[in-house]
């Protein structure tokens, strides 16, 4: 029996030559004219011709290089993280060439999943909001930037993701963190793991402190997954290993709420076990709520401000752990200091918000003089601090209500897909993806990380994996069942 031939059409014939012809002809001005210019030119588009043909391998480069993205300034005006940010570029620009190339017939969107509803009303609700913006160049520039995390990190993914893949990609982002702890450890160590000096050691690998905890323990669910689903002892002892580093690390980091978050993700982990994540969710609205309200009533938050001569920085963790008891630490005061100013502007624009990426630009005569600190003047043009009620602030309540929504549908969804999901190594995927998006939620909490590469990246593809399993494992029951 003959084989069968390989059938080339004549477009694919001509392409090979005008391939072949257009690099002989770069090649001859290399050799001949010595001009470089071009062949770099031809193999640079080859390499991107190539990445298209089997984007996977950008993800790898991604997870690769992502933990030690860095900011760069090419100006006082624009700056990047690098290498992520041009990578994440690359994949949005895929990903919007697969929507356009597939439409919205094939299984690009999932669009009969109550995850990817909410997250495109999410989307919509930027969009719009931005359109009522205070400062619509920064809003539209915003909602492009969320499209480079949503598109690149949920929809994409949907096209190739499988088991074997997650595993390696998270395998390659956790030997590579591995790597640049150990050296952060070490040069810490010399340092005698003193509090002031942890920001100092881990440059020029990580931005500061809080950079550094949160891609560890975001990592960290991770880690356990792949000490899970180890098969031989050696991979038990060797993940067994990086799970008592990156404990050392986020430990060593002397970040609160990095430290906090794994204490709350391990008791996660049993409410998802146990099935208990719907009377989770009920009883902690009903703390948010009751809190607020105890602190509205009789402006009892008018308490909380602190005294302006004792509120200061600490060289040492223990002071600053004390001090945060007492009301005394400055950066938690000045967390506070702003939290006002943006229940302020909640009040003066409750419907659409002040438009997406607006509060640095608009907060500043909503605060209040008893609240102030020595850092109030904010030269570093940091954010609200507390991810929910940036969304309020900037997107109104719909558009809050919209991200409560997909966060609580997420954790729903998710509890029902790990309890269905019966591979082992599914399953372990399914509660790693769930732990992560606690522990996001929870970094959320003190601060605005969605859209910073370490920390947005990681949520959204977590999401794009429980929607990924719940399809596996042909989960189509109705939430509310």
């Amino acid at each position: 029996m003959q084989d069968a031939a390989i059938y080339i059409s004549k477009k694919e014939k001509w392409a090979f030559f005008l391939s072949i012809a257009i690099f002989l002809l770069a090649l001859y001005q290399f050799i001949d004219k010595d001009n470089p210019i071009p062949l770099l030119g031809v193999l640079s588009l080859f390499s991107v011709f190539i990445l298209l043909l089997d984007y996977r391998s950008i993800y790898f480069l991604f997870f690769l290089t992502i933990p030690y993205s860095i900011e760069f300034s090419f100006s006082q005006t624009l700056g990047t993280d690098l290498p992520s940010e041009p990578i994440m570029w690359l994949l949005f620009g895929i990903g919007i060439l697969s929507l356009i190339t597939r439409g919205l017939k094939e299984k690009f969107l999932y669009l009969d999943n109550p995850i990817t509803i909410l997250i495109i009303l999410h989307v919509i609700a930027i969009f719009f909001t931005s359109l009522f913006s205070q400062d619509h160049i920064l809003s539209f520039k915003y909602f492009i930037a969320k499209l480079w995390y949503i598109i690149p990190f949920f929809f994409l993914p949907l096209n190739f993701i499988n088991t074997e893949i997650v595993i390696k990609l998270f395998k390659v982002c956790i030997w590579s963190l591995a790597i640049g702890i150990m050296i952060t450890i070490f040069r810490h160590s010399l340092q005698n793991f003193t509090f002031d000096s942890i920001n100092l050691v881990m440059k020029p690998f990580f931005r500061n402190h809080v950079s550094y905890a949160a891609i560890a323990v975001l990592v960290l669910p991770f880690v356990w997954a792949m000490f899970r689903i180890s098969t031989n002892k050696m991979g038990k002892l060797v993940y067994g290993f990086l799970i008592l580093l990156y404990i050392l690390a986020i430990s060593l980091s002397y970040t609160r709420a990095a430290m906090g978050s794994i204490v709350l993700a391990v008791a996660a982990y049993y409410i998802f076990q146990w099935k208990l994540i719907k009377q989770a969710i009920i009883a902690s609205v009903m703390v948010v709520m009751i809190g607020g309200l105890f602190l509205y009533n009789n402006n009892a938050w008018l308490d909380l401000a602190p005294n302006f001569e004792k509120t200061i920085s600490h060289d040492e963790f223990g002071n600053l752990i004390s001090a945060t008891y007492k009301l005394e630490d400055i950066s938690s005061m000045e967390r506070i200091h702003r939290w006002v100013a943006g229940v302020a502007m909640v009040e003066d624009k409750p419907i659409f918000g002040f438009g997406p990426s607006t509060f640095y630009s608009f907060y500043k005569p909503y605060t209040l003089t008893s609240f102030q600190t020595y850092v109030s003047d904010n030269p570093e043009h940091s954010g609200i601090h507390n991810y929910y009620l940036m969304v309020l602030v900037e997107q109104g309540i719909f558009g809050f209500l919209i991200f409560i929504s997909l966060v609580i549908t997420t954790l729903l969804y998710g509890e029902k897909v790990y309890h269905l999901t019966k591979s082992l190594r599914d399953k372990t995927l399914v509660m790693a993806s769930l732990l992560c998006v606690i522990i996001v939620l929870i970094l959320n909490t003190m601060n605005d990380l969605l859209e910073v590469d370490k920390v947005g990246f990681i949520f959204f593809f977590c999401l794009s994996l429980l929607v990924y399993f719940g399809r596996k494992t042909r989960f189509d029951t109705n939430l509310d069942q």
